[in-house]
């Protein structure tokens, strides 16, 4: 079972502003179920959402430098 949980009403204000939201947490806390949550609502509410995970290798020409980041997120249409 999933609890939403009071954070997410803190966070909710915040998505539709230019700033960046840092989430971090002890291992296993539930950080990537809270996104899940949050992409989930987003796509519910037609806006554009890119979810990655930032741990595994895949992404990292992706966040070189902050020109490659923002010509990435371009790319796919974000």
């Amino acid at each position: 079972m999933i609890v939403k949980r009071r954070i997410l009403n803190k966070i909710y204000p915040w998505l539709d502003s230019p700033h960046i939201i840092v989430i971090h947490g002890a291992r296993r806390a539930g950080k990537t179920i809270l996104l899940k949550i949050l992409e989930n609502e987003l796509k519910r509410l037609k806006k554009s959402v890119l979810y990655m995970a930032v741990d595994q290798m895949l992404f990292e020409p992706f966040f070189k430098d902050p020109i490659s980041f923002e010509n990435g997120l371009k790319k796919r249409g974000i």
